[in-house]
């Protein structure tokens, strides 16, 4: 079993981490209020529940205030980590030749060719720091 943060629980991530903490009352406003999510008070109270269970959060208080106790930089390199397994058998060279191909539809390669060896420097860190968030978060393979 691996970690797996869905889009609902990143939609409230991102508002702490841009908001700071947050009342869970607060939170389902906000995600009520929002056109594009519309959200009950039970849906978001839910996937505050889920995230709290995953250890990406914790509510506190008298007023069940939520704190993001993961970044969003540990959730991009653990997501970035888990992709690299994944789909390209953790080679790095596999996933560089991939950004290749595909950067320079997007007008990207350039910004490729800078960032990625120090991008494939950075993969065994990412594997260590994988094992690390699955120990917080008690995360069993």
């Amino acid at each position: 079993m691996s970690i797996k943060i869905f889009d609902s629980e990143l939609k409230i991530l991102e508002i702490l981490w841009q908001d700071g903490d947050k009342t869970a009352g607060a939170l389902a406003a906000h995600l009520k209020g929002d056109a594009d999510i519309g959200w009950s008070r039970n849906t978001t109270y839910t996937v505050i529940n889920k995230l709290i269970d995953k250890g990406g959060i914790e509510r506190y208080g008298n007023n069940f205030s939520c704190k993001a106790l993961v970044t969003r930089e540990e959730i991009q390199e653990f997501e970035l980590a888990e992709l690299l397994e994944k789909l390209f058998d953790g080679e790095e060279e596999k996933l560089q030749t991939t950004l290749h191909k595909i950067c320079p539809k997007l007008g990207l390669s350039a910004a490729v060719n800078n960032i990625s060896p120090e991008l494939m420097k950075r993969v065994p860190q990412l594997k260590e720091q994988i094992a690390k968030i699955k120990e917080r978060w008690q995360i069993v393979n």
